[in-house]
């Protein structure tokens, strides 16, 4: 385990943090197949005798309002009232259902609209022509080459809509999604376009994607300010469509899909499972359904805890039904089934069970394909798995014999019966099979159990505080192979920190003063924890948001105590260089800067927030240049630290009344990986990059500075990580200043301590000047061995979190396999693994192990 060479130990764990990306890149590039499973040139072509059915509709208009959650739609809500006065409106001529799907990719969202097909939107982490549909078999390519009188297919929205189908719109009015901060002028860009667009009879399908009330939920939640006028927006353009359907003699027969791709939650993000995030409201709106809804659809309706109001339906079952009403034929690679809800707008019982029936092929045939595509790659299941998929294709072809003896008979039986095969058959159509290259999957893991072992070799030395991080490590890599630890894997870090603290405070209790300021620390610490909601049960955040909503100066209250105590702490550090009144006015003005720009930030992005504050004083907040003053703070910020480090002593080193405890190394490793994952979490992360915060990237850079926003954006989210890095710095520092360090020999006038002395210095003006002594030598000597010592020290602290980004590296990867064929693999290990990959590539290789390497090494030496 231990090396005696220190260039041995540094290069193995050099190497050590390369294959650890390097791993995860090889993983990551067999568990995102660059293909799905089903493709389009895979299936032979429907038979000659399918039938095609005469369509209710001809034309449709593709309303996406991104983050449009049912409760916004259905509910009567006092916060979230959207549609209020058009529910009568509603009533009379709409279907009304949640859309609700898991999914974790905030962005194309679009895959599943139009393929019916799992896999299609699985391919984030792929190049980007691996991610375009064109010429893929979509319900948009289906109704392109369908339509007989060559009319166009229309889009407004954001560009990422032309990047999947560049061959597919015939009019392209579209838009970069990359200002996300835009409230206004995004969603206005589509709808200054809309009447026109409303009073032409020259396309068959209109696409409409509006962003604008996700950045709403994105900046401040369902109960921002913003939301509601952005709710009226919505709420207007679905009038105006809507009287268009009744007005306009073209319009007559045109279906109006209106529906979300996600919900959200209390703080606006989206991606993972909890109810809020999937319950993404789909309405079906036309004059012609007015005889199906209202005999049995009210609206609005009572708050619904779960967020499920009528009935649910899966995403993919979207694509069949459009085939269904509109007349084309069905995408081969569909894996979906017609909304059962909707058969009655065929208004002939026969028209539907015919498409039923053609659904119900079309499924069968995509099932033999995934059969017999499945059984030429390698299973990574085991017997047991194996036997199941046998057992559930049995099924379905029990079911399918069913369905054709019923269709010989002509019955009723033929809807029920093709609708139970397609039940059995859906699971096996979308399965993901051991397709990947299997190889990629064991080279990722061969370089994350290198990587292991190289900074396992490389470490020192073992202490209590290396078994203290041991233990950790071995407990969460455990819990990797439960899919319910690892979607509430927050809470592991949260009492894991809290333990630590409360260990680390028994071990050095008894000193005056020293055991209340642990206690201070680990309640700060629970109840920084409480302040964030997760969506877990028993949770106290829900109140304190709550709370915090209805009173928020209790939310500036910690603010501003948090930037006075950086002006102290500023114009202590300074006070050495510049004077005590200097450094306090430099450091008042600096953190008077931040909290302005925090201030005007705050309401301009929530202005709730400020609701408590008189009238005059929130249009000075209104009046501060937000941008000027950021650039301000960050120039004097850094002239300061430039000042100080021209100006004070090389033999001065600052110390910090962070925290005296003296920790080692190993305990410093323990702390900063303990506190750090758990500050990650508590700001409102989750294992989704959809629970990033994007918003802050753009303060003080426009959308034009791209790398900018990008380099802001992961240090806002990592923030809390970051600081404890950088906290991990100072920490190691004061070890070596506190008594047990290591004595450094004091060198005065380039003599050791004075004893080194001239002739000239002893009273002999004649004599030469003697040569060093051997002592003086040696004392320099011992100054390198101790600057070694405090190398070595960084270099374990290094190491320690090293060895945990790989271990959880390892462990994860593995996890992935064992759970390999199970629906958990996309639904809560996928988005498990981006997160895992920008820790490790952003945190730990760029951060971790370059940045805080070249501050140690370079500026600290």
């Amino acid at each position: 385990m231990i090396f005696n060479s220190k260039i041995t130990s540094m290069l193995m764990l050099l190497l050590a943090n390369v294959l650890i990306p390097l791993g995860m890149v090889i993983f990551m590039a067999g568990l995102f197949r660059s293909k799905p499973l089903l493709e389009a040139t895979d299936f032979p072509s429907p038979p000659l005798e399918t039938k095609v059915h005469k369509a209710p509709f001809d034309k449709v208009i593709f309303m996406m309002v991104d983050a449009l959650r049912t409760d916004f739609v259905f509910s009567r809500d006092r916060w979230l009232p959207l549609y209020a006065r058009a529910h009568s409106l509603r009533r009379r001529c709409a279907y009304h259902g949640p859309f609700s799907d898991a999914n974790f990719d905030p962005l194309p969202h679009q895959g599943p609209h139009s393929r019916s097909f799992l896999d299609a939107w699985l391919n984030v982490i792929n190049w980007p022509e691996d991610s375009r549909l064109d010429g893929g078999d979509t319900w948009l390519a289906r109704l392109k080459a369908s339509r007989a009188d060559q009319k166009e297919i229309v889009f407004h929205g954001i560009e990422e809509w032309v990047d999947l189908y560049p061959d597919v719109f015939d009019r392209v009015e579209a838009f970069s999604s990359f200002q996300l901060p835009n409230l206004v002028h995004s969603d206005q860009n589509i709808t200054k376009n809309l009447s026109h667009e409303l009073a032409r009879d020259d396309w068959t399908a209109l696409i409409l994607h509006y962003l604008g009330l996700d950045c709403v939920a994105h900046l401040g939640g369902p109960r921002s300010a913003h939301m509601w006028p952005k709710q009226l927006e919505m709420d207007a353009v679905v009038r105006e469509i809507y009287t268009a359907l009744v007005d306009e003699p073209h319009m007559r027969d045109t279906l109006f899909v209106l529906l979300g791709d996600h919900g959200m939650t209390a703080q606006g993000n989206h991606g993972g499972r909890l109810p809020e995030e999937l319950a993404a409201a789909t309405v079906f709106i036309s004059p012609k359904l007015e005889a199906m809804a209202q005999p049995r659809r009210s609206s609005p309706l009572d708050v619904a805890e779960d967020y499920l109001y009528y009935s649910a339906v899966n995403q993919i079952d979207l694509v069949p039904t459009l085939s269904g009403l509109m007349g084309f034929p069905i995408p081969s690679t569909n894996a979906g089934i017609f909304i059962p809800d909707m058969l009655a707008a065929f208004d002939d019982d026969k028209k539907a069970v015919e498409f039923l029936l053609e659904n119900a092929k079309q499924i069968h045939r995509a099932l033999k394909i995934s059969t017999k595509s499945s059984n030429k790659v390698i299973d990574l299941g085991d017997d047991k798995s194996s036997m199941e998929h046998h057992d559930d294709l049995g099924r379905s072809d029990n079911r399918w014999e069913a369905v054709l003896l019923a269709e010989k008979a002509w019955v009723d039986t033929p809807s029920r019966e093709a609708r139970e095969h397609l039940k059995a058959s859906i699971y096996e159509a979308s399965r993901e099979h051991a397709h990947d290259i299997v190889g990629r999957l064991q080279v990722g893991v061969g370089c994350l159990a290198a990587a292991v072992l190289l900074a396992y070799a490389s470490l020192p030395s073992l202490n209590i505080g290396s078994w203290s991080l041991f233990i950790a490590m071995a407990v969460h890599s455990a819990t990797m192979f439960i899919p319910g630890l690892v979607e509430e894997e927050h809470h592991f870090w949260f009492w894991g920190s809290l333990l630590w603290l409360v260990f680390l405070s028994v071990l050095r209790s008894g000193r005056s003063g020293f055991d209340l300021m642990c206690l201070g620390l680990i309640v700060l610490h629970f109840v920084g924890q409480c302040i964030n909601k997760h969506g877990t049960a028993y949770s106290v955040a829900e109140h304190i948001d709550d709370l915090i909503f209805a009173h928020p100066v209790f939310l500036w209250i910690p603010a501003l105590l948090s930037h006075l105590s950086a002006s102290v702490l500023i114009a202590r550090n300074l006070r050495t260089v510049l004077g005590w009144w200097v450094a306090s006015v430099v450091s008042l003005a600096l953190c008077a800067g931040a909290f302005g720009f925090k201030l005007a930030s705050a309401y301009g992005h929530n202005p709730e927030s400020l609701s408590f504050v008189p009238d005059y004083a929130r249009e000075l907040v209104v009046a501060i240049p937000q941008q000027l003053l950021l650039q301000a703070f960050w120039t004097g910020l850094l002239a300061c630290s430039l000042f100080f480090i021209w100006q004070r002593r090389g033999s001065y080193n600052p110390t910090s009344s962070f925290v005296s405890m003296g920790l080692s190394p190993a305990e410093t490793a323990t702390t900063v990986v303990l506190l750090g994952q758990s500050a990650f979490y508590s700001m409102g992360r989750d294992n989704t990059i959809a629970s990033l915060d994007l918003v802050n990237g753009f303060n003080s850079l426009d959308g034009t500075s791209i790398i900018g926003v990008i380099v802001q954006s992961f240090l806002t989210n990592w923030i809390g990580p970051v600081w404890w890095s950088l906290a991990g710095l100072r920490l190691l520092a004061r070890w070596h200043e506190g008594p047990g360090s290591p004595a450094i020999p004091t060198l005065q006038n380039g003599h050791a301590n004075g004893d080194d002395k001239t002739s000239h210095q002893n009273g002999s003006h004649d004599a030469k000047v003697t040569k060093p002594v051997p002592k003086r030598a040696a004392k320099v000597q011992a100054v390198n061995v101790v600057v070694q010592t405090i190398n070595g020290d960084y270099i374990e602290y290094l190491t320690m979190q090293t060895l945990f980004s790989a271990l959880s590296s390892l462990a994860f990867n593995m996890a992935c396999i064992y759970i390999w064929g199970h629906e958990d693999l996309w639904n809560i290990y996928a988005p498990k693994f981006i997160n895992a990959f920008l820790w490790v590539v952003f945190h730990q290789f760029m951060f971790n192990g370059t940045g805080c390497s070249i501050m140690w090494f370079v500026v600290g030496n």
